[in-house]
């Protein structure tokens, strides 16, 4: 009888709203560590234990032992107060959570953040098989400044937001090569990031990438446009084909990102320009890292967009419209048999992005033709064995708001999601977007 009452009083405690034995940092407390133990332990008889730092949720990366849950963080968390939540249903079935803040401080701003980037490019240890390979590191907060060094000789950074990258100026030789990269956050904090790369020069080029010491080619097959040729398209498809997976992929055009733009899959990087090419060459780069040997990989080409007038349309000689004699195009204007004669399908997704964690329910936004329909389909991978379909419209501004809930996702499995613009009979208006999120 003693037993069962001091089971009831546990049950009932840990049902106290705010009620918990241990916080972890304290609540309220001032910490100088970058990457502490976070977390909670609610003591026995708490089940469904989650937990959130600065509103989002890290229970899949957390660890759990009985009533205890903690984050061990692989990156810095960053200067700031910061406000952790965990939640767990009690004993007795009902909701109980806990909310408090610590401040991580640094008054003087000192350098005492080592290897705290989310993503660094090449891989670390990995190897490269071009001469002249991009070098980027991603960190945990937006930075203000930024200083690159390769082997021990500083370089000009480019910083965007979060990320600090920079190209070397000469080939590299063959070996071993070391990067630094010392950055300022916008709050004033400071962080350093160090990694080796090692670079084997392609010296077997067989000409299908655009510059000599590009390697890795062999991954990259089909790719449009083809490497060196003209197109009549100020809008062309760019896209290859991946003989094997990969992640942590990135597409640039003429130096620009326009990853989050791109319809990645498993076997297939595509970019549908937003936009028109101007005339002349531009360069195309997609590299990444293949998930089957964990090396790193890349492809650089470039093709030609051939000159148009200033209504987007081909002069070919005579009157400043393109003609290809095969499509019954009277005007002149240039028809690629789907977007009927000179207009361009203004098509995009502007969230969610490719990688990001989404709730149970959460919607797909962008852009498309005005009235247009647009579906979105959404299956799991890797097997894809289920498929949910979500329709929607898109206003008279051309912007569309869908609720995607698939009812079989569950907690952490990755979804890959096509979103397609179609007509008034469900025929494809543009090439669908596809990319891959995480179900929270």
């Amino acid at each position: 009888m003693q037993k069962v009452a001091q089971t009831l009083i546990a049950g009932l405690m840990v049902s106290l709203p705010g009620w918990a034995q241990t916080v972890f940092p304290p609540a309220n407390s001032t910490i100088n560590q970058m990457r502490p133990s976070i977390g909670c332990d609610w003591g026995g008889g708490a089940r469904n234990l989650r937990l959130f730092l600065d509103g989002r949720e890290w229970t899949q990366e957390a660890n759990k032992n009985g009533g205890r849950i903690d984050l061990n963080p692989i990156f810095d968390v960053g200067y700031g107060t910061h406000t952790v939540e965990s939640r767990a249903t009690s004993l007795l079935g009902l909701p109980i959570s806990k909310t408090w803040s610590f401040t991580i401080d640094n008054p003087n701003g000192n350098v005492n953040s080592n290897n705290p980037a989310t993503r660094v490019y090449p891989l670390a240890d990995n190897v490269v098989n071009e001469s002249r390979p991009r070098v980027s590191a991603d960190f945990p907060e937006n930075v203000r400044q930024a200083r690159a060094y390769l082997d021990g000789q500083e370089v000009q950074a480019n910083v965007n937001g979060n990320n600090v990258s920079f190209t070397p100026y000469q080939d590299l030789n063959r070996g071993t090569h070391q990067v630094s990269v010392e950055a300022t956050y916008q709050s004033g904090a400071r962080a350093t990031q160090s990694w080796a790369f090692n670079v084997r020069p392609n010296n077997n080029n067989n000409g299908n990438n655009g510059n000599n010491g590009d390697g890795s080619w062999s991954q990259f097959t089909n790719i449009l446009p083809m490497k060196g040729t003209d197109v009549n398209n100020p809008r062309p498809l760019v896209s290859t084909d991946l003989s094997s997976s990969m992640d942590n992929v990135r597409v640039y055009i003429d130096k620009n990102e326009v990853t989050n733009q791109a319809q990645i899959s498993n076997n297939r990087i595509a970019w549908n320009p937003t936009y028109n090419l101007t005339p002349g060459t531009h360069e195309v780069r997609i590299e990444g890292r293949q998930t089957n040997n964990n090396q790193f990989a890349n492809a650089v080409w470039q093709f030609n967009v051939a000159p148009y007038n200033n209504n987007g349309n081909w002069d070919n000689g005579n009157n400043g419209n393109w003609n290809n004699g095969n499509n019954g195009n009277n005007n002149g204007n240039w028809n690629n048999g789907n977007n009927n004669g000179n207009n361009q399908v203004d098509f995009g997704v502007d969230t969610p992005n490719q990688g990001d964690r989404v709730n149970p329910s959460f919607r797909v936004q962008g852009s498309a033709e005005p009235d247009s329909n647009v579906r979105v389909s959404v299956k799991p991978l890797p097997n894809k064995n289920k498929v949910a379909q979500f329709q929607g419209k898109a206003d008279a501004n051309g912007n569309y708001n869908i609720s995607v809930a698939p009812a079989w996702a569950t907690r952490g499995m990755r979804l890959e999601v096509t979103t397609t613009v179609l007509d008034r009979r469900g025929r494809a208006l543009a090439d669908p977007i596809v990319i891959q999120v995480i179900r929270r």
